[in-house]
């Protein structure tokens, strides 16, 4: 009994080590088709850029002036998207792939001098500049416009002054005279692949999103407030509210730059700072269909039992 339930395990296991290497395989083949296409999709919303001049306490205890930039955050953001996907063929794989169309309209308000920082003296709002974030470059299908309280904007290549590790857009407010709040509008045509998540970059944040997949798999910080799935797509919106974001916030700084691939983090500085974009924000993944390697896998799980009982 014991060598013939032996011989049984040894087919059994050749099985899961082919499932297990056709998984890999085909993890490859969806690496690799996004690195082709574009990677996973993590959207927020422009971040208001100021220069300030503060003061502080030297190593001699002797007043002295420095520099570093502040952030101001959106006082709400609204999200329209409407996400259509493709499924492309590598091999025997199927990937899910998706153009996105989205607008995100909003609003800054302009914060006093003590709103940005008890220890500041000057703000140079004549050396503003908006930033918008993006995970790749290659997420962009066109150059964007941003409408600034009606001035048409260009976001255009990262700014000399930035200390950059990741893909950033900026466009200058230079000789743009703005006082109480702003609003803004900004169209995008982008593409990813596997999901598709926002990052609340602002004290409200408004989602609605709109797809033709009929299987999403949630995650994140928040759950849709309402959905509606069926076969022929989804529909589902969200309402965040971050009180503790606030108005605006110190920027990461390094020699007296920028980083733009610590704004996230410094934005949800109460979460969680693993790096994965994805986890701090909220949104859902293309959910395929359970493949054949999937079923195998879950049944060679009890096959010992189908073999040590009987």
């Amino acid at each position: 009994m014991f060598f013939l339930t032996l011989g049984f395990l040894i087919p059994l296991g050749m099985l899961s080590d082919l499932t297990h290497e056709r998984q890999s395989r085909q993890r490859e083949a969806i690496n690799e088709t996004s690195q082709a296409w574009a990677d996973e999709l993590s959207l927020g919303a422009p971040v208001l850029v100021v220069p300030v001049d503060y003061r502080y306490r030297d190593s001699k205890d002797q007043e002295a002036t420095g520099q570093r930039q502040v952030l101001v955050y959106p006082d709400s953001i609204d999200i329209q998207a409407e996400l259509n996907p493709q499924l492309r063929q590598r091999g025997i794989f199927t990937i899910p792939l998706y153009s996105l169309k989205a607008t995100i309209t909003g609003a800054f308000s302009r914060p006093s001098l003590g709103e940005m920082g008890a220890d500041l003296i000057r703000a140079h709002w004549d050396r503003a500049y908006l930033v918008f974030m993006l995970p790749d470059f290659r997420s962009l299908s066109q150059a964007p416009h941003i409408d600034w309280g009606g001035l048409d904007l260009s976001l255009g290549s990262p700014r000399s002054d930035m200390l950059l590790s990741g893909p950033a857009l900026t466009a200058p407010l230079a000789g743009i005279d703005w006082t109480g709040q702003t609003p803004f509008s900004l169209s995008l045509d982008l593409k990813g692949s596997d999901s598709f998540s926002v990052l609340p970059l602002a004290t409200t944040t408004n989602v609605t999103l709109v797809s033709s997949w009929p299987r999403p798999s949630f995650f994140g910080s928040a759950l849709p407030d309402t959905r509606s799935i069926g076969p022929s797509g989804m529909t589902a919106t969200w309402k965040v509210i971050r009180f503790g974001l606030g108005r605006s916030a110190n920027a990461p700084m390094e020699n007296g730059l920028i980083q733009v691939d610590r704004l996230l983090e410094n934005a949800q500085g109460q979460e969680s700072g693993t790096g994965d974009t994805a986890a701090r924000g909220f949104g859902f993944r293309l959910y395929p269909d359970s493949s054949a390697y999937q079923l195998t896998d879950r049944s060679l799980k009890y096959g010992i039992l189908f073999i040590i009982i009987p």
